[in-house]
């Protein structure tokens, strides 16, 4: 159904099934999950007095447990940017036109705000600017398959990078070395598992809301960011 932005009861929408087509946005809803693009790689770096220290089957482990580490946090920016698709999942895919439109007004309603260097909001949007479009159904169906990619990720690379780091700091603890070394090696891994702790306390974040939640947020955002209080029937 088209939403218009004057009238803001949102009733139910009728089912309207379709495929499930991805389109390209600009979107991203501004939060703490976009301040952590990528770990500080210079922290994770094993220095090499350490490297030279330390047993070679540890280093291995060490080698194995990065490598689940970069699957885990690949796998966590493409559920991310999933998750960041929710407003435009409102919309379905078909007919693309009334998508597209979708599309680009919630990109403008989003982007709405002070602009670099001032601090005084712009006008608000005319209603006439933008066109709505939502579908409880498409929601629906995208909100399902979301929750199992999800469950997918946490049972599978996540799962996998856990339990490679609890097998290294068991290995690490029952190998043979000095102990100046064995210090060194988990105050560095300490460090490492830290810059991982960044993106993994995300993950709890990346919920979908419900229809009913959904909806209540863009029709708030609707409420601040547009202005309801003119008329602009004439470029309607």
């Amino acid at each position: 159904m088209t939403l218009d932005p004057r009238l803001l009861s949102i009733p139910s929408a009728r089912p309207t099934p379709g495929p499930m087509i991805p389109y390209q946005h600009q979107y991203q809803q501004e939060s703490s999950r976009n301040r952590h693009d990528s770990p500080e790689r210079g922290n994770m770096i094993l220095p090499r007095r350490i490297l030279v220290a330390v047993h070679p089957d540890i280093m291995h482990a060490t080698n194995v447990a990065r490598r689940r580490a970069d699957d885990a946090y690949r796998g966590f920016l493409f559920l991310q940017n999933v998750f960041n698709q929710r407003f435009y999942r409102l919309c379905p895919n078909e007919p693309s036109v009334r998508a597209s439109s979708h599309a680009k007004s919630i990109d403008l309603l989003f982007s709405w705000g002070p602009k670099s260097g001032f601090t005084a909001d712009p006008p608000k949007i005319p209603t006439c600017a933008v066109k709505f479009y939502v579908e409880e159904d498409a929601y629906l169906k995208y909100a399902h398959r979301y929750r199992s990619c999800r469950q997918k990720y946490l049972n599978g690379v996540y799962l996998a990078w856990i339990k490679s780091d609890i097998y290294l700091r068991n290995f690490a603890d029952n190998t043979p070395m000095s102990s100046l070394a064995r210090a060194r090696f988990n105050n560095w891994w300490s460090g490492y598992r830290d810059e991982m702790r960044a993106w993994e306390e995300q993950i709890d974040s990346l919920i979908l809301p419900s229809w009913a939640s959904i909806v209540r947020e863009l029709r708030e955002v609707i409420e601040e960011h547009l202005d309801l209080d003119k008329e602009w029937d004439r470029w309607v």
